[in-house]
């Protein structure tokens, strides 16, 4: 009887998950801390140059690099990465340095994301001068806030006219600009063609087919997002206005 308790705890002992092999990265090197120190990162800035695909290298030219050991002699316990652009930012970080960068996650426009124990990131957009802040500190939130992008008070009204619209794919407008309400576009003319199509770069799906027609573009954040062509022709021509 004895014999049968002790051959019973051997059992219940190779169960122990405690001691399966774990890789290195899924072993605790402690817990997060908040400490006082005499300084802290706390960066506003832009994308300085455009990249639309992931380069599959992070020491690209095309990304921002914000090196917080280097500026604060030491790794960030707890960094924000707040996306203010009209575009997705695309991130990618190391928390020792040397080759060892993450492969690139998106932080989509209005997001933010907590990362831990960061040495350094690197952040890239589609479209430059998309506007981010990377920081230490908390930022406070309205929890009733709504989601969507607040018009900025000092914005302009977003107006005019695209033309020589062809069978060709071309942006409504080539310059970001950020849609924080809506834009309603309207065939001026279809020219040759029989209708003006809007969509993205890839297809334009969504046909105008008639002078005087409108759309609504409240569905993506960027008005350089949206792409029109026709089915003939390189005379047809939309006007736009919203905010």
């Amino acid at each position: 009887m004895d014999n049968f308790f002790s051959t019973t705890q051997n059992i219940e002992s190779l169960s122990d998950k405690s001691t399966d092999a774990k890789s290195s990265t899924s072993i605790s090197r402690g817990t997060v801390k908040s400490k006082v120190y005499g300084d802290y990162y706390d960066v506003s800035d832009t994308i300085d140059t455009a990249l639309a695909s992931d380069p599959n290298n992070f020491d690209d030219a095309a990304y921002n690099r914000e090196e917080i050991f280097k500026v604060l002699e030491r790794n960030a316990e707890k960094l924000l990465v707040k996306n203010d652009g009209g575009d997705t930012l695309f991130t990618t970080i190391t928390h020792i340095g040397g080759l060892s960068y993450s492969k690139e996650v998106p932080i989509y426009p209005g997001e933010f994301k907590i990362y831990y124990n960061v040495y350094e990131i690197r952040l890239r957009s589609p479209t430059a001068t998309t506007a981010y802040r990377v920081m230490e500190y908390h930022l406070c939130c309205n929890p009733n806030t709504s989601l969507q992008p607040v018009m900025p008070a000092t914005s302009t009204i977003i107006q005019g006219t695209t033309t020589g619209i062809a069978v060709a794919a071309v942006q409504i407008i080539a310059a970001s600009t950020p849609i924080y309400k809506v834009v309603t576009i309207k065939v001026r003319s279809k020219g040759t063609g029989t209708y003006i199509a809007v969509g993205n770069a890839t297809a334009q799906p969504f046909r105008l087919t008639s002078v005087g027609d409108t759309l609504d573009i409240d569905w993506v954040g960027n008005l350089n997002k949206v792409y029109v062509s026709t089915d003939a022709g390189n005379t047809g021509s939309i006007e736009y206005i919203g905010g």
